[in-house]
């Protein structure tokens, strides 16, 4: 994010919200399999303005 606000980006996104949820044990397309709140990388990246 510092690098992004840093040089203006125009654009940033990630890909799936689906697994932005809590880490769990199962296969990778169900979960982003880093510790986190559910949702965490959305409210990041929400707070992103360019």
């Amino acid at each position: 994010m510092a690098f992004a606000k840093t040089v203006h980006l125009g654009m940033l996104s990630f890909w799936e919200a689906g697994r932005d949820a809590n880490a769990c044990t199962g296969a990778l397309y169900k979960c982003t399999n880093v510790p986190q709140s559910k949702y965490e990388f959305a409210k990041i990246f929400a707070g992103y303005t360019g």
